[in-house]
């Protein structure tokens, strides 16, 4: 009977001692896709694991803010993790030609039409990012559909497009590493801008 308690006590030490692990998870971010297991070896429980999974994925919801173009002034658009989604405007799925590229930012919807052509990802450069909301915000006011010209913030290429929501530039099949993208609705349609670096 003896030994039946000692084992017992040592059986709920051992798990008090994983919780007390598992509870300690300031500071880690899981990307999509990914479960936490084991924190320094020690196994997690699930009820600890959800709750980094779900405070991971409440903090990549994204909201967009408004562009005030009425003074030329860009007020960036960004997710709470502070990526730029340099999305502006009511982006939605029509079936109209050219309506839509999958993605949460312009980015993404550049780096989907990279793939479809066989090229890699672009990483997002944030001053290339700041430089493409601009440039395709100065385009949708005027209405302008070509290069509004300007400094190219140390990319190698800039594409500028025109379309009724999927995102099109040219220099989607430029190599590079570092890109920047924006798309922003204009009275006539979406004006989308990429630079690559």
């Amino acid at each position: 009977m003896l030994s039946k308690i000692t084992l017992t006590h040592c059986a709920v030490l051992l798990l008090f001692s994983g919780a007390a692990y598992g509870v300690n998870v300031e500071g880690i971010k899981l990307a999509p896709g990914e479960r936490l297991v084991a924190i320094d070896g020690v196994p997690v429980d699930a009820a600890t694991a959800a709750k980094v999974e779900t405070r991971t994925s409440s903090a990549t919801t994204h909201t967009v803010k408004k562009v005030d173009t009425s003074a030329d002034k860009v007020a960036t658009a960004e997710s709470t993790e502070g990526t730029a989604t340099n999305i502006v405007g009511n982006l939605v799925r029509s079936s109209k030609s050219f309506s839509h590229s999958d993605g949460a930012t312009a980015l993404d919807k550049a780096n989907t039409e990279r793939a479809k052509q066989g090229f890699g990802a672009l990483v997002p450069d944030p001053a290339l990012q700041r430089l493409a909301l601009r440039k395709a915000t100065i385009a949708a006011k005027r209405s302008f559909k070509n290069h509004i010209g300007g400094s190219l913030g140390g990319a190698k290429c800039e594409g500028v497009g025109f379309t009724n929501g999927r995102f099109l530039t040219c220099c989607l099949d430029e190599r590079g590493t570092y890109g920047g993208a924006a798309m922003v609705k204009g009275r006539d349609g979406w004006y989308c801008c990429l630079l690559v670096r």
